[in-house]
């Protein structure tokens, strides 16, 4: 079971990061791997 708040959080973050990318096609995101590496996220992506 995951934390509501955090997949929230990942749900704004994604939002975010999307409108970003369709907003903007050259942009080159450089820092993602803080998000990669978090538990709590990874098993959020993965949940089915």
């Amino acid at each position: 079971m995951t934390d509501t708040n955090i997949d929230s959080k990942v749900q704004r973050v994604q939002a975010m990061l999307y409108a970003k990318a369709s907003n903007e096609p050259d942009v080159q995101f450089k820092r993602l791997y803080k998000y990669l590496t978090k538990t709590e996220w990874i098993e959020i992506a993965t949940d089915n």
